[in-house]
């Protein structure tokens, strides 16, 4: 559920206009943290000590700010793209090599049409149960189309089927609770 809240807020971005906290809906607001983490920061800080009058060192234009607010949006997308991206790609190469009789605990985390998706409970590690199991194992339950079988939040136990070359896990289900 926390995953899901996060992904339906809207997310930050900087800009030269203060139009308020996105997420706060506060007129006043301004965060920052250590002026070595981000260029943000450090404009933040620069505009800061400025305005205060602790430093004459001037602030930046708005066309400026506007050029450096859209750079730094775009290079704070590309690196949580690349994140998780890299992170998609461990977990893969972790799945693809551990032994195929591995039972995994895991939680349901979404419904497609053509099965639901599940997150690991001791990896950082997504990936698919497909509603058709007609290459299921006998010792495997058959997951059943009817979408009601399955919840949002429910726990299971899930045994690797595949993971392709572009980075795609499929699971299948083993067992429909958690092993302790």
């Amino acid at each position: 559920i926390t995953k899901l809240l996060l992904r339906a807020l809207p997310k930050a971005v900087y800009q030269s206009q203060n139009t308020g906290h996105f997420g706060l809906a506060s007129p006043c607001y301004c965060h920052f943290t250590s002026p070595i983490r981000r260029y943000a920061d450090i404009v933040t800080h620069r505009a800061l000590r400025f305005a205060l009058g602790v430093s004459q060192e001037p602030v930046i234009s708005n066309k400026r700010l506007d050029r450096v607010a859209t750079q730094i949006n775009q290079q704070e997308r590309f690196a949580q793209d690349l994140e998780y991206r890299v992170q998609k790609a461990c977990a893969c190469h972790f799945l693809s090599h551990a032994h195929p009789k591995t039972v995994y605990r895991a939680m349901v985390t979404g419904t497609a049409s053509y099965g639901f998706f599940v997150a690991l409970s001791d990896y950082p590690a997504e990936g698919l149960v497909r509603w058709s199991m007609e290459n299921a194992s006998p010792h495997e339950r058959p997951v059943q189309r009817n979408r009601s079988s399955v919840y949002l939040g429910q726990e299971l136990s899930v045994r690797v089927v595949s993971v392709d070359d572009r980075n795609r896990i499929n699971f299948s289900v083993v067992e429909y609770g958690v092993l302790r």
